[in-house]
């Protein structure tokens, strides 16, 4: 399970300081564009750069409250990163990495994978012609065929793209291009799942070649073929930057978080009727943060992220929220440390 979105116009890198180092403060430093996913064996949170970071945080989800606490990694690492995609592996219980932004603003296509159980990172050597660099796709794992699917993002000089790719983990790394036809407008800043009841990719929402989406398309694996979904309800508004949505395969919804409008919405794939969910004390709008499923306490949690104020640009955020899906209510996760970043540069297109 994957959630990301966006935050900026390709090759901007939005940075935030503290009024502190990294290593002294309690929780990781405000951000926007990181990655984040849930390892189901250690019950914590996973998060990994943003802004141009290389840093990696856990979040207990195991105890109470939960706490934050910075992760020594091993091993080559990969270069501070954002806009990248990450999925989790449980094949080998280990966090995968793909794309994103380096920090020297270039666009990558390298793969790097974290052991879980150790820490350790190691850059994957894939055979295959990979995909073009690129920044704000997605990423899913498929688990019946053991696999990576990339989808999407932003590359230049091609901009905004709708190819699909897959990395094969079965053996050794390999890249291969998926047929899947007719495409879809292109995509980035948006979401994508695994519906593993009905073995498809769904893509949601995001940003087109030509204006922001709120459409809703599958790509079933045994055909190849994409379809558009009609669904019904109260559809979220179309918006120009990405709504980080988590998949609830028990309830056979995706929900999705409002971000910049402080909603939360719920799709059921089974009579793709949208409505929302009355959400209390809803944390202030934002773009470019993580929204992850912790499916013990059936919450959402959310992470970061990128807000604008009045006669101020922009500033990173640092808290972090939950959102019980069974109440339909919010609560920040106190961990004891500053929510916004004391100030923020940022470095022009």
């Amino acid at each position: 399970m994957l959630a990301s979105g966006g935050s900026a116009d390709p090759g901007r890198v939005e940075q935030s300081l503290t009024s502190a180092t990294e290593d002294s403060v309690p929780i990781p430093a405000a951000r926007s564009g990181h990655s984040a996913i849930y390892d189901p064996v250690r019950r914590r949170l996973i998060v990994f750069g943003g802004d141009g970071r290389d840093d990696l945080w856990a979040l207990s989800l195991g105890q109470t409250p939960p706490r934050w606490t910075r992760l020594v990694s091993t091993g080559d690492r990969p270069p501070g990163s954002y806009a990248h995609a990450a999925v989790y592996d449980p094949m080998r219980q280990r966090m995968i990495v793909f794309g994103g932004v380096g920090l020297d603003n270039d666009l990558t296509n390298e793969v790097w994978a974290l052991s879980l159980s150790d820490l350790k990172w190691t850059k994957l050597a894939a055979a295959g012609v990979p995909p073009s660099p690129r920044e704000w796709q997605t990423a899913i794992y498929d688990p019946k065929r053991d696999r990576m699917i990339v989808h999407g993002g932003w590359t230049s000089p091609d901009g905004i793209l709708d190819d699909v790719w897959v990395l094969d983990l079965s053996s050794s790394p390999a890249w291969s291009q998926l047929p899947a036809s007719p495409s879809p407008p292109g995509h980035r800043f948006h979401s994508a799942f695994y519906d593993e009841r009905r073995d498809r990719m769904i893509v949601f929402s995001g940003s087109g070649s030509a204006e922001a989406q709120s459409e809703v398309w599958a790509l079933p694996f045994s055909t190849g073929r994409w379809t558009e979904l009609g669904t019904t309800g109260s559809l979220p508004p179309a918006v120009p930057y990405g709504r980080p949505a988590i998949y609830d395969a028990a309830n056979d919804r995706i929900v999705v978080d409002g971000g910049i409008d402080r909603g939360v919405w719920s799709l059921s794939l089974e009579s793709l009727e949208w409505w929302r969910i009355a959400s209390l004390d809803a944390p202030i709008p934002r773009d470019g943060q993580t929204v992850t499923f912790d499916p013990v306490h059936r919450q959402l949690i959310l992470f970061g992220g990128f807000t604008t104020f009045d006669r101020v640009e922009g500033i990173d955020l640092a808290d972090t929220w939950s959102f019980n899906l069974d109440t339909g209510t919010w609560s920040e996760i106190d961990s004891g440390g500053p929510s916004l970043g004391a100030g923020h540069t940022a470095v022009g297109e």
